[in-house]
């Protein structure tokens, strides 16, 4: 006899809950460890503007962040970011009210803000999905059951903010600000979803566009006003420290993965395969793309090719992909969906050079975007999914 909806609920309930316990012991002891974490990179950012000094200069910077530390598994190793501050002046300006409190305290708050994002980024997504309670529930539970939400929690990074912030870019027609509050937020780390940004405001028109940028003009108004030679100085920190930790093995992007198994083609040929399949999945059903599509396109499309990224960086992807498959609502889809997000990123992190925590090569979770535009493909070109009203 086949199980009722509400009993389908409650299962999946459960799981969820059961799924957040690990989490929760988790990030008890992240907190503890707060140096240890991405987060002490960019809390360091804005507590050092905030103090007056310059978060791109390398003895303010290895005063602040150099020393080694031991992380939350007992292991000693050195700071997350020992070379140089690698965010905008932006970010540390907009996360400067983090910045005025000590780190033990703000990595308390961001953890929470982090899981409150990431619950209403899903239910945003789900919503635009047009998915129903048990559907949102299941985008729920392979988002949080995902390696790299793992990887985002345990390092308390921007994951959760982001896709918070393409749920705002997916949901506008519910929340009006949405696409300047998803803007502001993809900002913070602007080189994971830089195209979906674009694709969100070049549906609203020119002029709405340039409007929605607003909050985006005032936060670089202000940054030049505390240092109008920051932009220089970042570019050289992304083509300086950044580069060469994108080309010595701290990367899961494909043109790493290419010069790691020693055939440079291979990334190249990936990035043609999945955005080969993108395109022809968008030109198969074009005229039946919904806004959700579009931005799980552009934000795959984008992270096959960016030159810098880690595992924890394809949660957004991940996510927002989860979400357009689950809107067709077939089982095929959702088992293939099963495998490829939540599988297939743990099986390759898990299988890497060196399985240490936070040691070896992570670069084999390069695959994990490829396989989700060729799903994401498959999708588009089956046919019409739910609009962001729950029309057909």
């Amino acid at each position: 006899m086949p199980s009722s909806p509400s009993g389908s609920i409650r299962l999946r309930l459960a799981l969820l809950a059961l799924l957040l316990v690990p989490f929760v012991v988790l990030g008890v002891g992240v907190a503890s460890t707060p140096r240890a974490t991405d987060f002490n990179c960019f809390w360091s950012g804005s507590h050092i503007t905030l103090a007056g000094g310059d978060p791109y200069d390398p003895a303010t910077w290895a005063a602040a962040t150099g020393a080694d530390v031991v992380d939350v598994f007992g292991t000693r190793r050195e700071t997350h970011c020992p070379t140089g501050y690698g965010y905008p002046l932006t970010t540390a300006i907009a996360l400067i009210p983090l910045g005025a409190l000590p780190i033990e305290i703000a990595i308390v708050l961001w953890q929470a803000a982090l899981i409150v994002a990431v619950a209403v980024g899903i239910a945003l997504l789900a919503r635009a999905a047009g998915l129903g309670r048990p559907g949102a529930l299941l985008l729920g539970i392979l988002v949080v059951a995902s390696e790299p939400f793992f990887y985002e929690f345990i390092d308390v990074r921007f994951g959760g903010l982001l896709v918070l912030a393409v749920g705002l870019l997916a949901s506008s027609d519910l929340i009006r600000a949405g696409p300047v509050l998803g803007t502001v937020l993809a900002m913070l780390k602007p080189h994971v979803m830089p195209l979906a940004v674009v694709v969100r405001l070049r549906e609203l028109g020119l002029r709405a566009a340039v409007m929605a940028l607003v909050p985006v003009y005032v936060l670089v108004g202000a940054s030049l006003v505390v240092d109008p030679a920051w932009p220089t100085k970042w570019i050289s920190e992304l083509l300086g420290h950044r580069a060469d930790m994108a080309t010595a093995g701290q990367s899961s992007t494909l043109w790493l993965l290419g010069r790691v198994v020693g055939i440079p083609a291979l990334g190249p040929l990936l990035m043609a395969l999945g955005i080969g399949a993108l395109l022809i999945g968008l030109w198969r059903a074009r005229g039946r793309i919904t806004r959700l599509d579009a931005l799980a396109a552009a934000t795959v499309g984008w992270a096959m090719v960016v030159p810098y990224a880690l595992s924890g960086d394809h949660l957004v992807a991940l996510a927002v992909v989860s979400a357009a498959v689950l809107a067709r609502n077939t089982p095929k889809l959702t088992l293939s969906l099963f495998v490829i997000a939540g599988v297939l990123p743990w099986l390759l992190y898990g299988t890497r050079y060196d399985v240490l925590v936070y040691g070896g090569l992570e670069v084999s979770n390069a695959l994990v975007p490829v396989a989700l535009a060729l799903l994401l493909a498959a999708t588009i070109g089956r046919g019409s999914a739910v609009r962001v009203d729950g029309s057909p």
